[in-house]
Formats: C-alpha cells, structure tokens, sequence
C-alpha cells in the first residue's frame, strides 16, 4: 500500500476497521486496461478519461490496490456533508 497517496483520516480509518469505505478516489490519467477492470469491478461502468475525481466503495485490498496505481493521484475517506 502506497500511504503517501491516503489521507490521514483513511490510513486511520484502515487501522480500525477492514471496510468497506466509500472514498473519493482522484485520478491523474487514463488507467490502462487492468486498472479500468478494477474500476469495474467497483461498481464505475465507465472510467473517466483523463484526471477526474471518482467516488467508490472499496475495501483494505482494493484501497490498497488502487493506491499503487500510477494514474491515481490520492485516495482520500468521504465524509457525510451537513447542511451549514
């Protein structure tokens, strides 16, 4: 797992719990072949191409997966948005 491309509430997160978790996933440039099955298989029908920031339910293995992927930049815990 590359921790220098997860937030620090999700490497904390990863530490107490085996998931899944719903993270936002920012993505440097178009994924190659096996990078867009992985995004498949986690529920995108059709990775984006070029940088774009995707939302994706993930567990440790695949969190771990995603964060040694050239074309990701960072893998960052969403958070529940409450109205201000």
């Amino acid at each position: 797992m590359n921790w220098g491309k997860l937030d620090a509430s999700l490497a904390a997160a990863l530490h107490g719990s085996p998931g899944p978790f719903v993270v936002y996933v920012a993505l440097a440039g178009d994924p190659d072949d096996a990078g867009a099955a992985l995004l498949r298989t986690l529920g995108m029908a059709d990775p984006p191409a070029g940088p774009a920031v995707v939302t994706l339910t993930a567990g440790r293995r695949e969190i771990a997966d995603l964060s040694e992927r050239p074309w990701v930049r960072a893998v960052h815990l969403a958070r529940r948005l409450d109205l201000l």
